[in-house]
């Protein structure tokens, strides 16, 4: 048998055959998804006279982006070949089944925006990835469906996420503040407690992202640069530890866990959505695409896809910026819609034009032939367009790719006044700027937005 070498954790987990529930508390890029999934199919294995098993994530969107790949690298690990070893359905309910086994063993992927669904299979183990972005209904559907299957060896739930403040998931597992925890290893925990005559263990690891050995310095140095404005959620998101986030959070319902993605790439058959900010310098923009998902059901999503981010302080240069990251030779036939601030309407003392127009007028010249102004001249009241924001992120129709990464800082970096509803700008800060462009967007287009009710059929 191929050898594996598994992180400390893991290996730990594996040999555990007592604990019910264990919880990874883990920073981001730690490699949680993929241990917990290593750990995931080694029990398929112990567990080979079981029919089913579950893997739950955030949304759908993380099943196909996140969980599929990532189980794919982790059996490529252990030399399982797709359509030999295993194949995969992804519609109408996404799973794997392994094809190796005498019992043909379904790995059922769920996701947490659809807690009422998680009912009817016996599961005989199953898994929760970033459980700190997750509807605790979701988990407590899922583990009510464990210890159901008799003829399960290990019938255990592993929940791994980065800490998301002091929540439900804090709740239950942090173990550093709640009573009766043994935390005598700095890393790993355990509660012991006697249920009807039974003893049941928890167990909870506190993994940082510094133990991977695949990750790199210049990750590091972009965390610590995203997120070291709040010391808070540097022991959260490198450090493993529950600590309260959302103090004054005017972005609260931004997730990155939930709402930061990979994948998705300009396409010039979409319209550019481009958002800015002219209050700021450097000038800030962001552009975004419209993006249609068959599922589970048709639906619409916004996903911001690049950014000013090159320290641009005047109007030609972002705009030059704005092509190198939209290349005219291939997008200069796709619709660009400029939306921002009302004070780019105003007419400017340096220059002939407001800043839309000449902003229109620059983007022509490197090309782009559909530049429309769509930017109303309406003040968008702060709260407002801060609560438009945030309602598209609750419904998961925004999403911010990963290398916009001036814009993912800010979302969290934001904050309200003491005793007030507007947004904290010291003298000199950057971090509102990107969000504000974002916002502004979102406040106009606020009725148009329309959010689609998911319609997934009845149990």
């Amino acid at each position: 048998m191929k050898e594996i070498i598994s992180a400390w954790w893991v290996r730990e987990i594996l040999n555990d055959e007592i604990s019910k529930v264990m919880a990874v508390t883990a920073g981001l890029g730690s490699g949680k998804t993929h241990g917990g999934t290593e750990w995931f199919h080694r029990l398929v294995r112990i567990n080979n006279e079981s029919k089913f098993s579950a893997y739950l994530q955030p949304t759908y969107q993380k099943v196909m982006d996140t969980a599929i790949p990532t189980y794919q690298k982790v059996l490529q690990q252990f030399d399982r070949t797709e359509g030999l070893h295993y194949k995969i359905i992804k519609s109408p309910h996404p799973k794997l089944v392994y094809l190796d086994q005498r019992v043909k063993h379904e790995v059922h992927f769920l996701s947490a925006e659809t807690p009422k669904r998680i009912v009817g299979a016996q599961y005989s183990h199953a898994m929760e990835d970033e459980a700190g972005a997750n509807d605790v209904e979701a988990r407590r559907a899922l583990r009510v469906r464990l210890n159901r299957d008799p003829s399960a060896i290990r019938r255990q739930f592993l929940i791994v996420g980065a800490p998301q403040g002091v929540n439900e998931f804090a709740d239950e597992f942090d173990s550093e503040t709640l009573p009766g925890w043994n935390i005598d290893h700095s890393r790993d925990h355990y509660l012991d407690r006697v249920v009807e005559g039974v003893m049941v263990r928890k167990r909870r690891f506190i993994v940082w992202t510094d133990d991977n050995p695949f990750v790199t310095k210049e990750y590091i140095i972009e965390l610590q640069d995203t997120y070291g404005h709040n010391p808070n959620l540097i022991q959260s998101y490198r450090y493993g530890r529950f600590c309260p986030l959302t103090e004054k959070a005017v972005f609260g319902a931004y997730m990155p866990q939930k709402h930061d993605v990979d994948g998705y790439e300009a396409n010039p058959h979409n319209d550019i959505i481009m958002k800015w900010d002219f209050n700021a310098q450097p000038l800030a923009w962001v552009a975004s695409q419209k993006f249609v998902s068959d599922f589970p059901v048709r639906r619409h999503t916004f996903v911001s896809l690049h950014e000013a981010n090159e320290g641009a302080t005047n109007l030609d240069d972002s705009c030059v910026e704005f092509s190198y990251k939209f290349p005219p030779e291939r997008f200069g036939e796709t619709p660009i819609y400029l939306y921002g601030d009302r004070t780019g309407h105003a007419q400017s003392h340096k220059v002939s034009g407001s800043d839309f127009e000449n902003v229109k007028l620059y983007l022509n010249k490197l090309g782009f032939r559909h530049v429309v102004i769509k930017a109303q001249r309406q003040v968008a009241p702060e709260a407002s367009s801060v609560e438009a924001l945030n309602r598209l992120f609750l419904n998961g129709v925004y999403l911010v790719h990963k290398r916009c990464r001036m814009l993912r800082r800010g979302l969290m970096a934001t904050k309200w006044k003491d005793g007030e509803r507007k947004i904290e700008k010291p003298s000199g800060e950057t971090h509102t700027h990107h969000p504000d462009a974002v916002k502004y967007w979102a406040w106009q287009e606020r009725n148009n937005l329309q959010v689609y009710k998911r319609i997934l059929g009845k149990n």
